[in-house]
């Protein structure tokens, strides 16, 4: 699947699960965006910057940022932390998606950078 029918598949099954169910026709997108979080970090942002811009609810947007947003931070902050800054900084929509990230115990500075950015605003 490319990029950008796994985006709209992936969104689709976001919406559904955030009204109640789960579209098994469109999980496989998650499984997939989950698969490119933990192996391919660098092809995952993006598509998770455009889920971020999807999501036309705080419960959809909740639903990215528990999911392949926090799974990024959890496991690549390190490579990502001035870029995730960075659009914490310029788009609030996405500062607001970083709030639902669970960023305590973070290694070093890491947790008072996010910290930081995720105050300057409200949250989900």
């Amino acid at each position: 699947m490319n990029d950008a029918e796994l985006v709209n598949r992936y969104m689709a099954h976001a919406e559904s699960a955030m009204q109640g169910g789960i579209d098994d026709s469109n999980l496989d997108s998650a499984v997939e965006l989950d698969r490119l979080v933990r192996d391919d970090p660098e092809r995952a942002w993006p598509l998770i910057q455009e889920a971020i811009r999807r999501s036309h609810s705080d419960q959809v947007l909740a639903f990215v940022a528990a999911g392949p947003l926090e799974d990024l931070v959890r496991l690549h902050l390190a490579q990502f932390v001035d870029r995730i800054e960075a659009a914490g900084h310029t788009d609030e929509w996405f500062r607001r998606a970083l709030s639902g990230v669970w960023v305590h115990d973070l290694p070093g500075d890491l947790e008072a950078r996010l910290a930081r950015i995720i105050g300057q605003g409200p949250g989900l």
